[in-house]
């Protein structure tokens, strides 16, 4: 199988012997840990297709892979299956700024989508905490937020289309390119956050929003969780959704404070 890989997308692009393996045998909770048969990394739309064609061919089970910063082994093989990694697969294809779409490959990295964007003043909403390494192929698979998920909602709030290869080969588009309403069933929706049980995305087209005029950033100091709850509450009731609310209890402000990231917190 490693030859036949090989054959398509190049032997720098099979990974084979278990020293090179290791890495892919864990996300980013490393304490959890499996070895793929093998690890194989296409660099083109076309090179991906034939790999898992040539995988369904043969029924040989594989795991597709971004950048393994997920923290729920989703995307880890063992036994005879194969990850097929999609990292290579980086590059932002397109932004259209007039209607506030972008199309980017599966292995395009969250926070460069948002960077390329930032020059039509756009950027891209869901922002994970991995959000420097993590992928948009990734994004998908998981369905991931990040604090601004409050405002803008998750992944599935901001991808409006996506070409598809299943299990069995075949190629499918889910949504509507052009961001409007897809007919009939919303298979769209069924596909993000399935943890690539359905298929690879070849292709992600997402939604991206426009920067805020201005941005404040407030710190409160609460005596107790229940006060800072009820605050929360009041903030949202009088009508005013902020983009983030993040929440740190007294432990996780001594634990940082007692570290070398001491930021002053009372």
């Amino acid at each position: 199988m490693a030859a036949r890989l090989a054959a398509i997308v190049g032997e720098r692009g099979v990974l084979a012997r278990p020293s090179e393996l290791a890495t892919y045998s864990s996300d980013g909770l490393p304490g959890y840990r499996l070895r793929p048969r093998l690890a194989v990394f296409p660099t083109t739309r076309q090179q991906l297709i034939d790999v898992v064609r040539l995988l369904a061919r043969e029924k040989t089970p594989f795991v597709a892979r971004g950048a393994g910063t997920g923290l729920s082994a989703g995307a880890l093989a063992s036994g005879d299956a194969v990850v097929v990694g999609l990292n290579r697969l980086n590059r932002i294809l397109s932004i259209d700024p007039v209607n506030r779409l972008a199309v980017v490959e599966p292995g395009a990295v969250n926070v460069t989508l948002t960077r390329a964007a930032g020059t039509h003043g756009l950027h891209y909403a869901p922002d994970p905490s991995s959000q420097t390494a993590c992928t948009i192929g990734g994004n998908v698979a998981e369905n991931s937020g990040g604090p601004h998920c409050l405002k803008y909602g998750v992944t599935l709030n901001h991808v409006v289309a996506l070409d598809v290869i299943l299990a069995s080969g075949e190629i499918v588009r889910l949504g509507n390119a052009d961001g409007g309403e897809a007919d009939g069933y919303d298979l769209l929706g069924a596909f993000v956050g399935s943890e690539g049980c359905f298929g690879v995305a070849l292709e992600v087209t997402v939604r991206l929003t426009q920067n805020p005029e201005g941005v404040r950033t407030l710190l409160a100091d609460f005596m107790s969780i229940d006060a800072g709850a009820r605050a929360t509450s009041a903030i949202i009731a009088a009508g005013i959704l902020p983009a983030a609310l993040e929440m740190m209890d007294g432990p996780t402000i001594r634990a940082v404070e007692a570290s070398i990231y001491a930021a002053g917190y009372p």
